[in-house]
């Protein structure tokens, strides 16, 4: 097997089949590179897998197909540039786990209700006004009909 800790290429290759979820066909991650270390340099490996994501093809079958195409031509011919390159291997978050649902039954003491003063808040004193107004229109709307 493999060693993954002793390459930085590979150490990419490793989160990047992982955080981006290639199809591996029921292979481990492991088993993969493993795999791919006898035939391939770890520097095309992980090009390769940049090169993959970069064509929207996320099989583990489709990154040994361009490490093939490479072989044949016997030096790595990609696409993406260094800012693709650099936003694919930026380290992703991690996941945080969801907070648990608070319960409705629990009201949270810290959460006061707000209950405005009615005969003070100048706010409620012109919402009245408007609608005691709007109100007068309707009644007098309703006699001309």
């Amino acid at each position: 097997m493999a060693h993954i800790g002793n390459n930085a290429a590979i150490q990419v290759a490793d989160r990047l089949l992982r955080q981006y979820g290639f199809d591996l066909d029921g292979a481990s991650v492991e088993a993969i590179l493993d795999c791919w270390l006898r035939h391939f340099p770890p520097r095309w490996i992980r090009l390769a897998l940049i090169e993959a994501l970069y064509l929207g093809r996320y099989k583990a079958i489709s990154v040994e197909q361009i490490l093939e195409l490479w072989q044949r031509r016997e030096q790595p011919i990609y696409h993406f540039n260094s800012e693709f390159e650099a936003i694919i291997c930026h380290p992703l978050p991690t996941l945080t786990p969801e907070p648990e649902p608070v319960t409705a039954s629990q009201p949270d003491p810290a959460i006061s209700e707000f209950h405005p003063s009615v005969d003070t808040d100048p706010f409620v004193a012109k919402l009245t006004s408007i609608m005691q107004h709007w109100n007068g229109q309707e009644i007098m709307a309703q006699e001309f009909r």
